[in-house]
């Protein structure tokens, strides 16, 4: 037991010797248990047993934390909750940059989730602020300690601030290296290779002659928080450069690495902000969910903690505490939007509701998310990322909002904004908001479909019922035409069969009545033949839960058998150079997903299709990209040498979301997205096209690896809503309603009975293909682009069919294809190439398609081709 020896000789050494057997035990020990033995050597130069001071003596210290740090080091040397509490077990006046930083290094080294909460819980106790954080016991002498905290969770949750500082990687560079009077080139040499740029920086500071680390860490949280401020308020370089220089001059170097962090708003700590906030209180991130306020939430959790009596039963403790953390809304702070998960069959949806109970059905906008608060004459307007929405969205609107709502002085509502044509009432595509985009609709307004209402006049309704909330929506509201609306809405009732027991087992949870689905089913195909988005399904005793997938959604795309079962909000990575005539331009995009298991971003698909010529010249200026070689492939990309694009993006964390279709997954070696030990071929697309831009996400919430591999896992499902959606002949009237309750039975009482058939387009010939069911499903050849093979001898009538079943499969047309078809031509390249079953024709490097596999491709409900 060499360690025990030279811990047990420094209790009674001199100084010197204490530090002298340290420095051998710190040859022998991991870094973290080396801590230890210094705090063990600095609590006995402070106190040596001294009963005054509360310090317990150090030898009794010493049994405990060595018994601990020998069991310690036989587990790689991770640093257990016990150990946290010795290291942490003096009382703490002043909380540091340097107990911050080795809090990090423990969270860091720390796996499990739960573990880290247990971290950040016993680092809290110990600060003498509150026993017993996370068991809701009474506080112990708060002392001014609330202030602290809160900065310290700041800290912690750099992302959640709402401070900007403008500063990226290489920014920083620029700024250190003049301040180090290092060599900025050799600096971004090395960043390419650091685990980011805090790292880079660190290693140079530590080498720098301008300006030297200083020997221990003496800065306060409040001084960094102080600090931090300032930056933020700085705008310019020149500004920048003295407060960072002031403040370097007092840091360690590890100080410094984390300061740089907290700038760049990532610890890499391995830590979210629930396994963070769960070390503050288990209901401490439900409350920050809704409220996006901090300060508010350790403010309730200090006073819950220390009115909470003993006296209680566990259960009604812990019932007692939620109610008085939470919370609620606060006005002019966004909380995160409640989103939805896809959804592939009726039972499913109607699983959703409660037995013998509603489920709103309610038209799926093709828009963009806003959430609007109105406080008096103030109004705010928030995207589905929590950020600001541009003023050119939401200026037209504005002014009608007082008039929609005009008994409500104070308001936040969950709204989709899109253009409204005012000659059809039909909303118009996704991104049409934009200042050139709307221009190109003269006879468009901007328009607000409002479906919730989570604050009205001082109350906040998001624990209330969506059927209470509906109702307070609609006594409320005023419609506003063609400017503020309220979403269409239906209301599903649902017939649950009766329990069943088997012995003494009451079976509850038992599937819905086969009478309640061709009621979801008429209203899907009603929607999908007014070329409608989707629906939203909510069950109507369902509260608001911020940032929860707990409604359902039911888009064309999520239906189609052995399809995709959901677009993808992919990041763009890189790019390629096109050929012919987009030669010199980036015209193809690498598109990928984050990996959180190996912190890389991988690649999914490269994708051209999608572009309009404007469309790929705007790319050419607003994508920030720079250009590399086979050599210099970032450490932040996993991309095979195959697929080494020209161009990379200079942060992928700050580069663009696309949602992207496809014909469905697949598996391709040259991919990397979803490799692992037992697979050995990556996740990617058939056929991808650009769906649309997605600039209300960021990284974080693109489509990541692991749903990646859950969305490749329901696509092999098929939908039980395939065979009625595709059969127009099912297609029934549904009258719209906003607010008027519907009833929707097997019985059909309240539904159209008579078929609604489209008018037949005049000299159509449908002999050739009327056996084949109209897909009102995600189009089958959605991203294909066909051109008619030249020099043959096509059946024109059968060549007329061909084209008009690819057309309605969603695909598009290249080259001479009449003049029926002339408004239907591509400008992207074609994809596949459509030949006679026999004849000559010019031999082509294109995919070949004969009509008679067009149809059996239709006919099975999948590509065979």
């Amino acid at each position: 037991m060499p360690i025990i020896a030279h811990s047990a000789a420094a209790v009674f050494a001199s100084p010197e010797v204490h530090r002298r057997n340290l420095e051998e035990s710190e040859r022998a020990v991991s870094s973290i248990t080396c801590v230890l033995c210094l705090f063990l050597t600095d609590s006995m130069h402070q106190c040596r047993g001294n009963p005054a001071s509360g310090q317990k003596p150090p030898v009794v210290l010493l049994a405990s934390v060595l018994l601990d740090l020998t069991a310690a080091t036989q587990v790689n040397s991770n640093l257990s909750t016990e150990l946290f509490k010795h290291l942490f077990s003096r009382p703490i006046h002043s909380h540091s940059m340097e107990h911050l930083s080795t809090l990090c290094d423990s969270l860091r080294a720390t796996g499990s989730h739960t573990n880290r909460s247990k971290l950040i819980a016993d680092f809290l106790r110990n600060l003498g602020s509150f026993e017993h954080v996370a068991s809701f016991s009474s506080i112990s002498g708060v002392d001014g300690s609330q202030n602290d905290i809160y900065i310290l969770f700041r800290l912690l949750l750099p992302k959640e601030t709402k401070l900007v500082y403008n500063l990226k990687d290489k920014q920083l560079i620029n700024l250190f290296s003049e301040l180090f009077e290092a060599d900025k080139d050799a600096m971004l040499k090395d960043l390419e290779q650091a685990e980011d740029a805090a790292t880079t920086i660190g290693t140079f500071f530590a080498k720098s002659d301008a300006v030297s680390p200083a020997s221990k860490s003496s800065l306060s949280l409040t001084e960094v928080d102080q600090f931090l401020q300032d930056l933020a308020s700085a705008t310019k370089d020149v500004d920048r450069l003295p407060l960072l220089k002031k403040i370097v001059k007092r840091c360690t170097v590890k100080d410094l690495v984390l300061l740089v962090r907290i700038i760049r708003q990532d610890l890499r700590i391995n830590a979210g902000c629930k396994q963070i906030l769960d070390g503050l209180h288990p209901q401490a991130y439900g409350a920050f969910q809704a409220s996006r306020d901090l300060k508010a939430v350790i403010s309730k959790v200090l006073a819950a903690t220390g009115t909470t009596g003993n006296t209680q039963t566990a259960g009604a403790k812990k019932l007692s505490m939620k109610r008085s953390v939470s919370t609620g809304i606060r006005l002019m702070t966004p909380i995160k939007p409640m989103l939805a998960e896809a959804c592939r069959s009726a039972a499913q949806a109607l699983a959703k509701a409660e037995p013998g109970g509603e489920l709103f059905a309610e038209i799926k906008y093709d828009g963009e998310r806003v959430q609007i608060h109105k406080d008096g004459d103030k109004f705010a307007f928030f995207s589905r990322s929590l950020k600001a929405v541009p003023t050119n969205k939401v200026s037209h609107v504005e002014p009608y909002i007082p008039q929609a709502f005009a008994r409500a002085k104070q308001l936040v509502i969950d709204c989709e904004i899109l253009l409204l044509d005012t000659k059809t009432n039909k909303p118009l595509p996704f991104g049409s908001l934009g200042v050139h985009k709307r221009a190109a609709f003269k006879d468009a307004t901007v328009c607000i479909f409002v479906f919730d209402c989570l604050y009205l006049n001082g109350e906040s309704l998001i624990h209330k019922p969506i059927s209470s909330r509906r109702s307070v929506l609609e006594q409320y509201f005023c419609e506003v035409p063609h400017r503020v609306l309220l979403s269409e809405r239906h209301v599903i009732q649902t017939h649950f069969l009766p329990s069943k027991c088997l012995g003494t087992i009451l079976l509850r949870g038992t599937p819905p009545s086969p009478a309640d689905i061709p009621s979801l089913n008429i209203l899907m195909a009603r929607v999908f033949s007014e070329n409608l988005e989707g629906l939203v399904l909510k069950p109507s005793h369902s509260t608001y839960e911020p940032g929860k997938r707990h409604w359902l959604k039911i888009k064309r795309d999520y239906l189609a058998e052995g399809s995709m079962a959901d677009s993808v909000d992919l990041i763009v990575l890189g790019a390629y150079y096109g050929t012919g005539n987009k030669a010199g331009l980036m015209s193809v995009f690498l598109m990928g997903a984050y990996d959180p298991a190996s912190k890389q971003f991988t690649t999914v698909t490269k994708c051209g299709n999608g572009f309009t010529d404007e469309m790929l010249q705007t790319l050419q200026k607003k994508l920030k990209m720079k250009r590399i070689t086979q050599s210099d492939v970032p450490s932040w990309l996993n991309v095979s040498k195959s697929l080494i694009p020209d161009f990379v993006v200079e942060d992928p964390k700050s580069a663009p979301v696309w949602e992207i279709t496809g014909a469905e997954f697949s598996r391709a070696s040259t991919h990397t997205a979803g490799l692992s030990s037992g697979e050995t071929q990556g996740i990617s697309i058939r056929f991808p096209r650009f769906t649309k831009a997605r600039p209300d996400k960021t990284w974080q919430q693109a489509t990541n690896v692991s749903e990646l591999q859950r969305l490749v896992a329901e696509s092999g499902k098929r939908s039980d809503w395939l065979d009625i959606l595709n059969d127009a002949a099912d297609v029934s009237v549904i009258k719209k309603n906003t607010g008027k309750r519907v009833a929707m039975s097997g019985s059909g009482s309240n539904l159209d009975p008579k078929p609604r058939k489209l008018p037949r387009e005049e000299g159509t010939d449908t002999t050739k293909y009327s056996k084949i069911k109209p897909c009102h499903l995600r189009p089958l050849f959605n991203g294909l682009v066909f051109q008619v093979a030249d020099n043959t001898d096509f059946d024109q009538t059968e060549l007329n069919a061909t084209l008009r079943q690819l057309v309605a499969g969603g695909a598009e047309l290249k080259g001479a294809v009449g003049s029926s078809f002339a408004s239907l031509l591509s400008n992207e390249e074609a994809t596949h190439l459509l030949v006679p079953p026999r004849g000559n024709h010019t031999p082509s490097s294109l995919i070949q398609v004969t009509p008679d596999e067009v149809k059996k491709s239709l006919s099975a409900g999948r590509l065979l081709f």
